[in-house]
């Protein structure tokens, strides 16, 4: 019989988590590094759902058992091919008949299966509870202009053993209106929570933490209320990039975006740069003067910025010491853990 365990056991098992449920459940949401093993694809779920509604319970399972029949071949050779020490957790929404059903199946051709109590459900409620109660006292915010290299300098602090959210990462998304360009589409905002949960879970939140300054907003995703609060409390440290340094860092990132996708990033901020400054940009990149197009666009960002950081307090402004993103971290790292010591 397949074991039923409870979240914490369930998660901190070696063994692939299969999600049973449909591709467009999945896809809305899911436990970070779980494998999509759909027992119904998502017209499947809807005719049987409606079944149940409209009729009856047993008539339900009699569709269900009569639609998965002829997959069942192809379900257990998808799970094979991730399941190396004969064990696997199977979940679904609440952790009922769909999971059961296929830990049982594994079950009788030789696989030991657990099932998570309370399906997917149970660590949906997890989640949203340990964002609420998200509370970091050593944030370090590392802020700076557009295009000063924050992420890259957050990758190196994380190569040196600092402790790193990384936000954009998790978002999927750079963070301003070209920040999708060369990505694949962003996730939804529950699989964002998800990602996000699941990270802070692997940090010592009473150790210092470092993470890039960014708006509410991480393209369609939403920074969490308690996490958001924190950040705005925390130690904020700008870094003072020369634009020309800045603008070299753009062109590295985007500067082999096809043109008509650089031309409507630009546009989707028509309204904040005008007409005239937009068609200036744009006529810019089509002449594949790609320097000067991000010089203006740093003209609007920088303005945007500037009256942002005004308004932080307890800033620390650390001027361009024409240092390499790895020294930066190096120097950041011994900065702060210097000023850490002197306050035991």
């Amino acid at each position: 019989m397949p074991n039923s365990l409870p979240l914490d056991s369930f998660l901190k098992s070696q063994s692939p988590i299969f999600d049973v449920r449909s591709p467009a459940e999945f896809n809305q949401g899911h436990i970070p590094g779980s494998i999509s093993l759909p027992l119904f694809d998502d017209q499947e779920r809807s005719i049987i759902g409606t079944a149940y509604k409209q009729e009856s319970r047993e008539i339900a399972i009699d569709l269900g058992l009569k639609i998965v029949g002829p997959k069942l071949f192809d379900l257990v050779n998808s799970a094979k091919q991730h399941i190396h020490n004969k064990e696997a957790n199977i979940l679904c929404w609440r952790g009922g008949m769909r999971s059961g059903f296929v830990a049982r199946l594994l079950e009788s051709i030789g696989f030991n299966t657990s099932t998570l109590q309370g399906g997917y459900k149970s660590f949906r409620r997890d989640v949203l509870k340990s964002l609420e109660n998200t509370s970091i006292p050593q944030l370090f915010i590392l802020g700076g202009f557009t295009g000063s290299g924050k992420t890259s300098i957050l990758e190196q602090l994380n190569h040196l053993g600092e402790q790193v959210i990384d936000l954009e990462a998790i978002a999927g998304h750079r963070g301003s209106a070209f920040g999708l360009l060369g990505l694949p589409p962003q996730m939804s905002q529950e699989q964002f929570e998800n990602k996000l949960a699941h990270t802070l879970k692997q940090l010592d939140l009473s150790k210092p933490i470092w993470i890039e300054d960014e708006s509410r907003m991480i393209g369609k995703c939403r920074i969490p209320t308690a996490l958001f609060d924190s950040m705005a409390q925390a130690k904020f440290i700008h870094i003072d990039i020369n634009k020309e340094l800045r603008i070299q860092h753009l062109i590295s990132i985007y500067g082999n975006a096809p043109i008509d996708e650089l031309v409507q990033s630009t546009t989707r901020i028509e309204r904040k740069l005008g007409i005239q400054l937009t068609n200036k940009i744009i006529n810019l990149f089509i002449n594949n003067d790609k320097a000067s197009a991000f010089d203006l666009l740093l003209t609007y960002y920088d303005k945007t910025y500037s009256h942002y950081l005004n308004q932080r307090k307890d800033k620390n402004l650390l001027k361009d010491l024409s240092m390499s993103f790895s020294q930066w971290a190096i120097y950041l790292r011994d900065l702060y853990q210097e000023q850490s010591k002197s306050k035991l």
